[in-house]
């Protein structure tokens, strides 16, 4: 007789399809990519903005056709009338009137209106500015068999509508990617269930590299211009060789660090 109990086992077999995939995108940040569906997402904005211009120019009439009726007042019931519900949301709430009850009825459906397209509007917003994968992201997955059979097979074939969640934790300069390009092989770090199908990088040890490599750029361009500048004595070179070093450690920066623009103008300039 089976037991009643289940026991979470992270490392046990997941069926293929859905279940295997699954696990393979979550075993790394880099994996979870996923379509913006940027037209759907327009769209759908448009439709909520139609509908709620059709909603403001309805509300814009009726304010039209109250001041019309109060500044005419050839009838004063319905002039009074109008002027307390223009004048107090709770008047208008009370109101016995089917005008007002149709006006509350529109105030609420701008009121759901808005809500669903200031969501929508926002959340497209986040969706709009994250981050695309990079080629050796996309190089990876598109290396592993997709065992999805519906739809969702071909979600990686739009690459200019994918989005990397982990974009801003898995962000690097130009010479930690080339480092993982060049020596991730040697630099892979077992799975946690021993699969051998994808390697996986060791941002530690990477890391460790880079930092190294920056270190000795460092010490290159510093110790550098101090020799050159010792050994030349003309000063009409000097300026040149200056020129040359600051430009070099410039452009150092660009591939070695996330520095922006801004910030290495002033390191530079220092």
């Amino acid at each position: 007789m089976a037991s009643s109990s289940v026991t979470y086992n992270s490392h046990a077999q997941r069926p293929d399809g859905y279940p295997s995939h699954a696990k393979f995108i979550s075993t790394s940040p880099d994996g979870s990519v996923f379509r913006k569906f940027t037209e759907l997402n327009v769209r759908n904005l448009l439709y909520l903005q139609s509908e709620t211009l059709d909603l403001e120019a309805q509300l814009y009439k009726h304010d039209a056709e109250d001041v019309e009726v109060i500044a005419a007042k050839s009838d004063l019931d319905d002039a009074v009338a109008r002027d307390h519900a223009a004048r107090s949301y709770l008047q208008l709430k009370r109101g016995q009137r089917v005008m007002d009850q149709g006006r509350l009825e529109l105030v609420q459906r701008i009121r759901e209106a808005l809500k669903a397209y200031n969501e929508a509007l926002v959340l497209f917003g986040q969706v709009i500015t994250m981050d695309t994968p990079s080629r050796r992201v996309m190089k990876c997955l598109n290396s592993v068999e997709n065992p999805l059979i519906d739809f969702g097979e071909r979600y990686l074939e739009n690459e200019g509508d994918l989005a990397v969640l982990a974009g801003s934790i898995t962000k690097s300069d130009t010479l930690t990617e080339r480092i993982r390009s060049l020596f991730g092989y040697t630099l892979r770090a077992k799975t946690a269930d021993g699969g051998q199908e994808i390697g996986y990088v060791s941002l530690k040890r990477v890391d460790r590299i880079v930092n190294i490599v920056k270190v000795l750029l460092a010490t290159l361009f510093l110790g550098g211009a101090i020799l050159v500048l010792y050994f030349v004595k003309s000063n009409k070179i000097r300026p040149a060789i200056i020129t040359a070093f600051v430009s070099l450690f410039a452009l150092c920066l660009t591939f070695s660090t996330a520095a922006t623009k801004v910030e290495i103008y002033g390191a530079s300039a220092a």
